[in-house]
């Protein structure tokens, strides 16, 4: 939950108009759960115990200091190996969401314009996988899919999938013709993988 609606809850202030920006911010919190949480031995400490409190001052406060003062040492520090190479994204979101100062924890009336920052934060990371710069393997995502499109015999589509692993695979087939034709419906075949 954002910071300012833990606030104002926690005051028991209730009415506060919604704004994009909670939504921004809860996203960030579940990634940063996500880089936590996952990739990791269920027995290892995720380190967020004050996150998930019935008092709403405490999860307020512990995630107030998480935030600001104790990202690097209370978050960072504590990403799943897995998620290693994504902690440069982590520092970029709290930076896009909170301010160069930290301070910005109050929604404003151009909320929206903290979109094309997130969404630029985002897309430079995907681009570093693409380019190779981030391994597939660092991140513990599957193999990357290449796609292969060719028309079958019947003048449909046909999108053949394929994993760079050695993995198996199958060959998605259409009869859905390319431009403005009807459609009869689709069928997954396995791939013969011998």
């Amino acid at each position: 939950m954002a910071i300012e609606l833990l606030k104002n809850m926690s005051e028991d202030k209730y009415s506060i108009k919604k704004s994009c920006r909670y939504d921004l911010e809860s996203f960030f919190y579940v990634f940063l759960v996500g880089c936590l949480r996952y990739g990791r031995p269920s027995s290892e400490p995720a380190n967020l115990n004050g996150w998930y409190t019935d008092d709403l001052l405490t999860n307020y406060n512990t995630k107030r200091i998480d935030i600001t003062v104790g990202f690097e040492k209370n978050i960072i520090y504590h990403f799943s190996p897995s998620f290693d190479a994504v902690k440069e994204l982590a520092r970029d979101f709290r930076k896009i969401l909170f301010g160069s100062n930290l301070d910005q924890f109050i929604s404003r009336p151009n909320s929206e314009e903290l979109y094309d920052p997130i969404i630029h934060a985002f897309k430079n990371v995907l681009t570093q996988i693409d380019e190779g710069h981030i391994k597939n393997e660092n991140l513990d995502l599957p193999a990357v899919k290449k796609r292969i499109r060719r028309k079958n015999s019947r003048g449909g589509s046909m999108v053949k999938s394929s994993r760079t692993k050695s993995r198996g695979g199958s060959a998605l087939m259409s009869n859905t013709k390319s431009r403005g034709g009807s459609r009869r419906g689709s069928r997954l075949q396995p791939r013969n993988t011998q």
